[in-house]
């Protein structure tokens, strides 16, 4: 026992004689959040920690030592931008479709500012936040696009794709508002609840090969992907304000779908409906039964019975 408390007492000893060295550059001035303070402050700080970051002690200690080298207001903004990074990472699309998922992916990436991100970062956090079928159909894929729009349009295709193929009865659908093939009046509106529209085509949804889509031909328009059908019914009249609503997220104004655009949609444009002219249909009349002595009267101007029966025959009145 009394071995062993010698020797603690030995090494507390050793630890004293071993003190921490003192630092040999002075802490540089505190970071303002100037443009041209940077250039200058950087530079410093990296000198700092190069050569006192024994005595500013390990990792931990270095970053604080940084950190707290910052104004308040841009220390607030560092933290800003921490909490907004923690945000993109555990993004996650869950019951979210794809354009929802997209627009807050972007909005939150703009947060981060990692809009200068290279593509690879980018594509897999974005990937990383997508709902399990859809990383499944990605993963069916031989290869992917290496650019980060380009990859966010084949999972719009691949999703857009899914989704219209799950009846398995080899049809294209499409979501549009309750209609049916008649026209209808341009006064009437009808309220934003899409349906599913079935149309016969010669397309087999089981013929797409896997990594078939032609970034190429996306990159040249809507028009390329889906040809509008002279016979597809009309579309039904909606308000300016559901209108402006599908806008906003990013479907289709003509029938609400979010797997294409106005270009590339299978209804044709609503056609009001003609107003149907009602022909006025004058009743015979029998000249002989009239008597020319009731004529004159029920009116303040009297009729001249000669001159207004010859005009009633030849069907001026």
């Amino acid at each position: 026992m009394q071995a062993q408390i010698t020797q603690l007492h030995l090494e507390i000893q050793t630890l004293h004689s071993h003190s921490r060295p003192k630092p040999a550059l002075p802490a540089p001035d505190k970071f303002n959040g100037s443009t041209q303070r940077f250039d200058i402050w950087l530079p410093s700080i990296r000198a700092k920690l190069r050569v006192d970051g024994i005595a500013i002690g390990d990792p931990i200690a270095q970053f604080y030592y940084v950190f707290l080298n910052l104004d308040s207001h841009v220390q607030a903004m560092v933290l800003l931008q921490l909490e907004a990074e923690d945000k993109l990472l555990s993004l996650q699309q869950g019951t979210d479709s794809i354009p929802v998922y997209i627009s807050k992916f972007e909005r939150t990436l703009y947060e981060v500012r990692g809009q200068d991100w290279p593509d690879i970062n980018k594509i897999s956090v974005f990937r990383k936040g997508l709902s399990p079928a859809t990383r499944n159909r990605l993963n069916q894929q031989l290869t992917l696009p290496q650019r980060y729009p380009d990859f966010v349009r084949v999972v719009q295709q691949l999703a857009g794709r899914g989704s219209g193929s799950g009846s398995g009865s080899g049809s294209v659908f499409a979501l549009i508002p309750a209609s049916d093939s008649s026209n209808h009046s341009s006064n009437h509106h009808y309220p934003c609840t899409p349906q599913v529209l079935q149309r016969n085509d010669s397309i087999e949804i089981s013929s797409i090969g896997i990594n078939a889509l032609d970034i190429a031909a996306i990159e040249t328009g809507p028009s390329t992907i889906i040809n509008t059908d002279n016979n597809a019914p009309y579309a039904r009249s909606i308000s300016p304000a559901c209108r402006d609503q599908y806008r906003e997220q990013g479907r289709c104004v003509r029938c609400g779908s979010y797997d294409h655009w106005v270009g590339s949609c299978l209804l044709q444009p609503h056609k009001p409906e003609a107003r149907k002219q009602v022909a006025f249909r004058r009743n015979p009349v029998d000249l002989a039964a009239l008597d020319p002595t009731e004529l004159n009267t029920g009116s303040d101007d009297e009729w001249d019975t000669g001159d207004e029966l010859e005009r009633l025959q030849k069907g001026e009145i």
